[in-house]
């Protein structure tokens, strides 16, 4: 039981953790699912160029590191 009351107090402190985070972080990761699925929709046509590609990637690791 004890164990379990633990457990419970370290699930508890890890939610509001990661809800606390999401607060912050909601706006940037819905630009990334945004950029993310632009990426894919290109992919999908082939129409980009590689350099085009890596200076996206660039601005990609940018918004990460961000994060």
């Amino acid at each position: 039981m004890v164990m379990k009351i633990k457990e419970m107090t370290m699930v508890v402190k890890m939610i509001e953790m990661i809800v606390g985070m999401k607060m912050i972080r909601m706006k940037m990761i819905r630009t990334i699912i945004q950029m993310t699925i632009i990426l894919k929709m290109i992919e999908m046509r082939m129409m980009m160029n590689k350099i085009e590609m890596t200076k996206v990637m660039k601005m990609i690791e940018m918004i990460i590191k961000i994060i």
